[in-house]
């Protein structure tokens, strides 16, 4: 990273999903969730899972000897955005799901 601005800009919107400023212009629906008790804590669930997928994308990568950016995929977007909605279960901002609980869900929710 460097220069004078962001290189990306995510913006989280309710119903139409989470937006980015990238080259591909994506928009990732937010995930649905029928049992909502706390909104809570759901913006840092987002933030957190984006973080931690694209940390976990690029060690790998790494590992590989793949030099890949810190530009977020589409996975680390739907990883984030499921993590902010099973927030959403709990009261308050304690999320009871591990990364690998969350990953469990989503493949049983057919998004990874």
């Amino acid at each position: 990273m460097g220069g004078d601005g962001a290189e990306l800009i995510l913006k989280q919107q309710k119903e139409e999903g989470t937006k980015d400023s990238s080259s591909s212009r994506r928009c990732i629906p937010s995930h649905q969730v029928d049992d909502v008790v706390d909104t809570t804590g759901a913006g840092d669930a987002f933030q957190a899972g984006l973080v931690y997928s694209m940390c976990k994308r690029r060690m790998l990568s790494t590992k590989e000897g793949n030099n890949n950016s810190f530009v977020p995929t589409q996975a680390d977007l739907e990883f984030a955005t499921f993590l902010a909605a099973e927030n959403c279960r709990c009261l308050g901002a304690q999320n009871t799901l591990s990364a690998d609980d969350c990953r469990e869900a989503m493949t049983k929710a057919a998004i990874l």
